[in-house]
């Protein structure tokens, strides 16, 4: 099999060094084996997803340890990703987990479409600061203040969820 035939079998999107601001997977078309091997290495890397490493004073570090990581997705995946490509995944998945993770705590029957993924990340990512913000006019649920802000401007027609608090 051709190297980049192989690549295009794990993405299904532009290749990622264009564009640093996506990450690198797609839950539905990435191969699971892929997705849950990069949860491995994050969970090995605590640093990118610890909230008391995520300041300028660790940057350096956490590129290191992406750039390992890069090296053994490259190796087991015949995958190409910089370090800043890791860096944005690592995040994206993190922000999926805590949107799931509010979701459950909010609806006893609410079920995660990507449940293996939800296990493995539930396993090591700390929930204690994860909770659903529940509107105080008509108690619709959200699991930050950025939607719950916008769904009080649009449904209750509140200030202007992006104004300027200074002027």
């Amino acid at each position: 099999m051709q190297r980049g035939a192989q690549v295009k079998d794990v993405l299904t999107f532009k290749e990622p060094a264009q564009n640093t601001n996506q990450p690198f997977y797609s839950m539905q078309h990435t191969r699971p084996e892929l997705l849950l091997d990069f949860i491995d290495q994050m969970r090995q890397h605590e640093n990118l997803w610890r909230e008391d490493y995520r300041n300028e004073d660790f940057k350096e570090h956490r590129m290191g340890n992406a750039q390992q990581i890069s090296q053994k997705l490259a190796e087991r995946f015949n995958v190409a990703l910089s370090p800043q490509v890791v860096c944005r995944s690592a995040c994206a998945l993190i922000k999926w987990f805590q949107k799931q993770y509010a979701m459950c705590k909010a609806n006893s029957r609410f079920r995660c479409r990507y449940q293996s993924y939800y296990d493995k990340l539930l396993e090591f990512l700390p929930t204690q600061n994860i909770q659903m913000l529940s509107c105080d006019e008509c108690e619709r649920c959200f699991y930050n203040d950025e939607q719950l802000r916008r769904h009080k401007y649009r449904a209750h027609s509140g200030s202007y969820p992006y104004a300027c608090e200074n002027g």
